[in-house]
């Protein structure tokens, strides 16, 4: 997991003087001793919500009669939060972020989560802070501690989206991670040349061959790099036949299968290119013709928008022309090439 990097030392937040934890209702005990008020230089202030005024200082007593009475909630060993009612996960993971030190960051399914790139934050909050600094982390943080210059951005502050994808390449599943690569780039967080600048300054990465198979993907627009891992991988290296590759839609006959292909155009709402809604200009990834069979392989461009929409059309008019498809993605062409190589020889026997 170590990196190669000629940065400098790791950045704070560029919020961290600003108002977002105020906002939130938090304060930390040395603001509360001090009477730092918001843009004071030593962090942020109490924000309308505190009940005391900007300059006001209060003793470790007025502090405990503060959360003792429940006006102020205690959420770390030096860090409350001054206002009453829920309290959802931004607010956590400032609080995380706050008891960390300046210097922390979100990291990994914690960043992701801030960014957007995952639907749900996950148990614990994973905060990352120089390796010069020593933190016991608080009950429901997982901190980790680097050599590594990093760069801090947004509010809860977290490392960079392209950090985020890179470390989170190590843990998830192949599938996993090609759904939050194509979110990232599609939803144009981040680009595939600032990833692949990211992934090559981590000077070992046990995946590195696989993220940059996928961002080839996004690079030629087609799924290119996972077809040849197929042919290689799983149809040559085992032993089977390799089939017809990019067969226009419209070969594969049948009049109901042409309505429906037109049908599928209209609901995708396009009409050009490879993947796009026109019934000639469709193409199935590979066919083996005398089996009738159908294999669609699923790289980036499936896992968001209009092509996830066409791919299914085009599924649904080769099922009405009396074809079976059967759908391949990097979690089954790499780490699991012979038990799907197994699978797709049983169902060429079983087809004839």
């Amino acid at each position: 997991m170590s990196r190669a990097s000629s940065a400098a030392s790791p950045s704070p937040s560029p919020r961290w003087d600003e108002d977002g934890y105020a906002a939130a209702g938090l304060l930390t005990r040395a603001q509360a001793v001090a009477g730092s008020g918001a843009g004071s230089g030593a962090g942020p202030g109490p924000g309308p919500s505190c009940g005391i005024g900007s300059g006001t200082r209060l003793s470790d007593a007025a502090l405990a009669w503060r959360v003792d009475s429940r006006r102020w909630t205690r959420l770390h060993r030096g860090v409350y939060l001054t206002r009453t009612g829920p309290i959802d996960w931004h607010t956590r993971a400032c609080a995380a972020v706050l008891a960390a030190g300046p210097e922390a960051a979100l990291r990994g399914g914690s960043a992701a989560y801030a960014w957007g790139l995952v639907e749900r934050p996950g148990r614990t909050i994973e905060l990352l802070v120089p390796a010069t600094r020593q933190v016991v982390a608080p009950p429901g943080i997982d901190v980790r501690r680097t050599r590594v210059p990093y760069v801090v951005r947004g509010m809860p502050p977290r490392v960079t989206v392209e950090r985020t994808l890179v470390d989170l390449a190590q843990t998830l599943s192949t599938d996993e991670l090609a759904a939050i690569l194509a979110r990232a780039i599609g939803d144009r967080l981040t680009t595939r040349e600032r990833v692949l600048a990211e992934l090559g300054s981590w000077a070992r990465h046990g995946r590195r061959a696989i993220v940059r198979g996928m961002l080839s993907d996004v690079g030629d627009g087609a799924q290119g790099a996972l077809e040849v891992r197929f042919v290689r991988g799983v149809l040559r290296a085992h032993g089977l036949p390799i089939g017809r590759a990019q067969v226009p839609l419209g070969e594969l006959g049948g009049q109901i299968g042409g309505q429906i292909g037109e049908l599928g155009g209209q609901i995708s709402g396009q009409d050009s290119g490879q993947t796009g809604g026109h019934p000639g200009r469709q193409r199935m990834d590979r066919a083996f013709e005398a089996q009738r069979l159908l294999v669609e392989l699923d790289g980036l461009r499936f896992h968001r928008g209009r092509a996830l929409v066409t791919d299914r059309a085009k599924s649904r008019r080769a099922v009405a022309a009396d074809w079976a498809v059967v759908r391949y993605g990097w979690e089954e062409t790499v780490p699991h090439a012979c038990a799907t190589a197994a699978e797709l020889e049983l169902l060429l026997q079983a087809r004839g």
